[in-house]
């Protein structure tokens, strides 16, 4: 079978011309075959994604409508030859493939806009209906789910409240609770420290400065929690991420109220789960970003007020993320 790659990443376009493209199937779905490769020192995967696909650091699109239905199963070698790229017994041309540069985001001077559209997705309440491990209505309703939900909670607010305080070790040690955490084939607690990391990445964001943080997390993953979530927070956490959860991020700092509704819609289709949760943790380091951008953590945001994070008693499931409620102090509980 011949297939046609018709948009590549433009790092892993010149990896292809040269030959030196190599690796093994990870996975095999529907919508994507995910390749292992080491890049240097470093084990990545890179996403062959059917010609709908959502792009993303180091993904190759393919004319392809369904990858199940290809001779391609899991640990096939992957390899570069005469001009084409060999997936088990899956042949790819390269030869019209369009490079793709992924796109770089910078945070505003002035936050009014990042603020207005933080408070319009509040008030419209978009969350509840999500169907990923923080959502709401449509989430699962058992006496375990609601706990893993509780937990997941508790767990991103006191890495909030550490990196709010400018904590970058204690954040890393909160954010090892999350590794590997809760439902999905990515799990949850990955999928909100993909978002978060996401969100600090942006160039000339407040949250940017936290290279730590960010760096030990990196590596915390590549031990903790599986390789496709690894890779994703690895890429996040360079400020590169899919298109979808890209543009989600632009409309936030830059976009007026529809369409950052509407760039969240999309970012809620990624997966059953992981796009209610990556979107959740976009938010939160968006919070993050504005408590540390105001001087004295003051008047910076109608979510975060200073103290308004505490592990000392946990979130009502009634208050949903996205809901004016969301890390609104609880009375009588001061940050400790």
């Amino acid at each position: 079978m011949v297939g046609e790659i018709v948009a590549v990443d433009a790092q892993v376009l010149e990896r292809l011309k040269n030959g030196s493209f190599q690796g093994v199937v990870h996975s095999v779905f529907a919508r994507v075959v995910n390749i292992a490769s080491r890049n240097g020192t470093e084990e990545a995967l890179y996403p062959l994604a059917h010609r709908e696909g959502d792009g993303g650091p180091g993904c190759l699109i393919a004319a392809v409508e369904d990858f199940s239905l290809l001779p391609i199963g899991q640990g096939d070698a992957v390899r570069v030859m005469h001009a084409c790229l060999l997936v088990g017994e899956a042949v790819f041309r390269f030869h019209h493939a369009v490079p793709r540069q992924a796109e770089r985001l910078a945070y505003p001077a002035d936050t009014a806009c990042l603020r207005r559209n933080l408070r319009f997705l509040a008030d419209l309440r978009l969350f509840p209906g999500a169907v990923g491990a923080l959502g709401g209505e449509k989430a699962e309703q058992t006496p375990f789910a609601r706990k893993v939900r509780r937990l997941l909670l508790e767990r991103a607010y006191a890495l909030a409240a550490a990196l709010q305080d400018g904590n970058e070790t204690e954040a890393a040690e909160r954010a090892a609770c999350l590794l590997g955490f809760g439902p999905g084939l990515t799990p949850s607690g990955d999928d909100i420290l993909l978002g978060l990391s996401a969100a600090l990445a942006v160039e000339n964001a407040p949250g940017a400065s936290l290279c730590h943080f960010r760096r030990a997390v990196t590596e915390q993953a590549a031990r903790a929690t599986n390789l496709i979530s690894a890779a994703g927070i690895r890429e996040a956490a360079r400020g590169r991420m899919r298109a979808s959860i890209a543009a989600f991020v632009r409309a936030l700092l830059h976009e007026d109220c529809e369409s950052a509704r509407r760039r969240l819609q999309q970012v809620l289709e990624i997966g059953s789960s992981s796009g209610a949760d990556i979107a959740w943790g976009i938010v939160l380091g968006m919070e993050v970003n504005l408590f540390l951008g105001c001087p004295m953590g003051a008047g910076h945001s109608m979510f975060c007020q200073p103290g308004a994070i505490t592990t000392k008693k946990p979130f009502p499931l009634r208050a949903f993320p996205f809901s004016p409620a969301w890390l609104r102090p609880v009375p009588g509980h001061a940050r400790q």
